[in-house]
């Protein structure tokens, strides 16, 4: 899959006359309603955003395409750079809109990997950026003391004054919201259990670390809480370390990407455009240019997402069980990997650099104007191309 036709795949309908006779034979062995090939050494990994949906828009192709598989018993993951619920709660959510069957082990949210994170800060206070449902992840994930931004910036509002605190309120640390209960509710519709008062003196208590699980709601206030919490004095709030000194905590984010595509008609900005906003301010709050910062002065952070190497490793392990499952007499399965996806900064450029087979789609952040496809094998209009190309390839259909 080394050539690019980016106008269908015609390329993979050349046939010779032997192959004609051969195929005629295989006909008579093999009939149609059964695959021709036992598909479980290939897998999928499907981006989400601009694949199977276009903002809360279902593009119908993916219904098809994914109960196909089903149909197939062709291994796959959804691999996303978005997230901010738990693998279960989307693999629910998907499931209904899509109306295929997916099950939580299957999903793969940009901030999935980052579960390996809760024994290095089980008992300690972390900051977990991005919608609120993103504490409930952090518990589900081992975190015990996770905390949100409103949560710090209802301790004290004079931190960022440009917003009033009224009704924002914490819930108790080690209290899950009611995920477990609520499970049949979609995203749209589910609803936390009330909030009580933030009882923590962030003073006397340092928070640990920070870990962007998702896209910030407030880029401002968030803003000034990590860069505080960057520049303070072991993790305590309203302290501050000298300017020469290096950051304070450890940093993480759940994924890089600039831009995403939504139902909107104009890409729209996303984590990596947060983490740049930032890293300028922080780098700014220094009192020096960025060519002037030595290395220690620098915003230092740990990225997780496409196209990282460590959420390929976790998704490439979540991949082989999820193909055991289907097919445990296999002992090596999804050798091959067909990565699909509209991203080519995320998507195309992490599958190549993984060694998977990438195919990127025309229905979400990309464009022919734009150019640049960062490699990709293929180049088809939809999932729905992309699924039938690999399984005909495959001698699957």
């Amino acid at each position: 899959m080394s050539h690019k036709p980016h106008h269908g795949h015609h390329g993979h309908h050349e046939q010779h006359g032997g192959h004609h006779a051969q195929g005629a034979a295989a006909a008579a062995d093999h009939p149609q309603d059964k695959p021709r090939t036992a598909p479980a050494h290939i897998g999928f990994a499907f981006d989400i955003d601009g694949v199977l949906l276009k903002g809360r828009k279902v593009l119908h192709q993916a219904t098809r395409s994914l109960s196909l598989l089903n149909d197939k018993k062709v291994p796959y993951i959804l691999l996303t750079n978005g997230g901010g619920v738990t693998e279960a709660r989307k693999a629910e959510d998907l499931s209904a809109k899509l109306g295929v069957s997916i099950r939580p082990e299957q999903v793969v949210l940009s901030h999935s990997p980052m579960r390996e994170l809760a024994a290095r800060y089980a008992d300690k206070l972390v900051l977990v950026v991005g919608s609120d449902s993103c504490k409930d992840v952090a518990l589900s994930y081992g975190f015990t003391r996770p905390v949100l931004p409103a949560e710090v910036f209802a301790w004290n509002p004079a931190m960022w004054p440009f917003k009033s605190s009224e009704g924002i309120q914490a819930r108790p640390l080690g209290r899950r919201s009611l995920l477990e209960d609520r499970m049949s509710c979609s995203l749209l519709t589910h609803r936390r259990p009330p909030l009580q008062p933030c009882t923590i003196d962030f003073t006397r208590e340092p928070i640990s670390a920070v870990l962007v699980f998702n896209d910030s709601r407030d880029w401002g206030r968030d803003i000034q809480i990590i860069i505080d919490l960057m520049r303070s004095k072991g993790g305590f709030l309203a302290t501050e370390s000298d300017r020469s000194e290096p950051q304070s905590l450890p940093l993480y984010f759940s994924n890089s990407d600039l831009i995403w595509a939504n139902d909107y008609p104009v890409n729209r900005f996303a984590q990596g455009a947060f983490r740049l906003a930032l890293e300028t301010l922080y780098e700014a709050s220094r009192g020096r240019l960025r060519c002037e910062l030595t290395d220690g002065q620098r915003l230092v952070y740990t990225k997780f997402g496409k196209p990282e190497h460590a959420t390929y490793k976790f998704a490439t392990r979540m991949l082989h069980d999820h193909a055991k499952s289907l097919w445990p007499n296999e002992t090596l399965p999804c050798r091959t990997v067909y990565a699909v996806g509209d991203n080519p900064a995320s998507d195309i450029h992490g599958a190549n650099k993984h060694g998977w087979e990438s195919i990127l789609v025309r229905t979400g952040v990309w464009r022919e104007s734009h150019g640049h496809d960062h490699g990709a094998g293929h180049v088809v209009h939809d999932v729905e191309e992309a699924v039938h190309l690999v399984l005909k390839k495959e001698h699957i259909l």
